[in-house]
């Protein structure tokens, strides 16, 4: 199971997905705009069309992995189960701009989807920092 942390866009994704990425980038402090867990080859994350799965493609001008060490296939690929479809958290981005955390509970961002693969729970704003934090 591993921990990805997408650091740059494909060099074929649209101008529009470029630039949010840089924004989501520099609104956080970070080098990181996204991210997602790996289970068997395969990418689960949320995106704007809520969570899903993909086949993963490394790219390590793209993509920092963190290898979490740990067997919790069975637990990601059930989690993901009862939340596929679940619709991104537009809304939650407010917290990033607001000193208060805003978000909707029925939807929810990358890196929450991230922290709840990890066996975390949600209390705060999760951000890529986090998440790297808590896998190492």
């Amino acid at each position: 199971m591993l921990l990805v942390l997408k650091k740059n866009p494909y060099k074929n994704e649209p101008i529009h997905v470029r630039m949010f990425s840089q924004l989501i980038k520099w609104r956080l402090v970070s080098k990181y705009s996204h991210g997602g867990i790996v289970v068997n080859d395969r990418l689960f994350h949320c995106t704007s069309k809520g969570l899903v799965e993909a086949p993963w493609e490394y790219d390590d001008v793209v993509w920092d992995m963190i290898d979490l060490g740990i067997d919790k296939d069975d637990y990601v690929l059930d989690l993901f189960k009862q939340l596929k479809g679940t619709k991104y958290d537009w809304f939650s981005l407010l917290g990033f701009l607001l000193p208060w955390r805003v978000t909707n509970r029925k939807a929810m961002y990358c890196f929450e989807w991230c922290l709840l693969a990890m066996g975390g729970v949600i209390t705060e704003r999760v951000t890529p920092e986090n998440l790297y934090l808590l896998a190492i």
